[in-house]
């Protein structure tokens, strides 16, 4: 039985570009919670040491889907992956065993300790 995928509502892509406008020029962390009814996500321009190279990146911190599994955070992570203009994407604290399976068949690098986030350099 096929699941039915749920898009991603536009106003969260509106709001992934003009989080990223807003912050590429900025020198200091910066934050957001970007929402609609079916999806929430706390993002971030920040800084990260990678393999002891700093790397400016658009953190994804936290990722609320309802419902779950229906496709919304693929979705987003790939225009969050197209829209931001930094190194990379940084994914911090990746606890489910299916998200750190699908982050490493994808070429992403386990980084941070204990190997709870993923960087995806551009």
């Amino acid at each position: 039985m096929k699941t039915e995928t749920v898009s991603l509502p536009n106003s969260i892509l509106v709001d992934l570009k003009g989080f990223c406008d807003e912050s590429r020029t900025k020198k200091y962390c910066t934050t957001r919670w970007l929402t609609s009814p079916t999806f929430r996500v706390y993002v971030r321009h920040a800084w990260h040491v990678i393999h002891g190279v700093t790397r400016e990146c658009f953190d994804i911190a936290n990722v609320e889907a309802e419902p779950r599994g229906q496709g919304q955070f693929t979705e987003f992570l790939k225009e969050a992956t197209k829209t931001n203009p930094w190194d990379g994407v940084y994914i911090e604290n990746v606890l489910d065993q299916r998200f750190s399976q699908y982050f490493r068949s994808r070429g992403w690098l386990e980084v941070g300790a204990p190997d709870s986030c993923f960087y995806l350099p551009r």
